[in-house]
């Protein structure tokens, strides 16, 4: 399962994710899209609420190039990186490129904070509860039931 978590706090939101989901497809296959979630700013000094989906693709790219191609699609939407956390336009995030565990400067697959964030867990859930994460040997769902216990 190759996963992108998709999230935005600026502008028309909705339409951010419309627009992000629309150029994810034109680089990937989206096989499959969660539901959208409306959640509070986690580690930002923003107030404004977040709308976070992931989506589930289908891609020949290696998870470099698809990596790549999700920064240039932040780029084109207007996403400016000053500090971290920093309210944004759209933000995507390679969450799983399949079973692959990777540690290499600017990837780490899967994405290392997936288990402490709710707004990350739902939409997961919703792709594929059963599907097991592969450092931690739980599934989406368990990890969702169980979140409070990996902090």
């Amino acid at each position: 399962m190759i996963v992108i978590a998709l999230g935005t706090n600026q502008g028309d939101k909705t339409n951010n994710l419309k627009t992000a989901i629309e150029k994810i497809d034109v680089i990937a296959k989206i096989k499959k899209i969660s539901k959208v979630y409306q959640t509070e700013p986690v580690d930002t000094q923003s107030k404004e609420y977040f709308l976070n989906a992931a989506v589930e693709v289908i891609t020949k790219l290696t998870p470099k190039e698809l990596l790549e191609k999700l920064l240039e699609i932040e780029n084109e939407m207007g996403r400016i990186r000053k500090e971290k956390n920093d309210p944004r336009t759209i933000d995507l995030d390679l969450l799983f490129y399949n079973n692959e565990i990777i540690k290499k400067h600017g990837l780490t697959l899967p994405h290392p904070r997936i288990k402490d964030r709710f707004f990350v867990l739902d939409p997961l859930n919703d792709l594929d509860p059963e599907f097991i994460h592969p450092v931690l040997n739980v599934s989406m769902k368990q990890l969702l039931l169980n979140k409070k216990r990996y902090k």
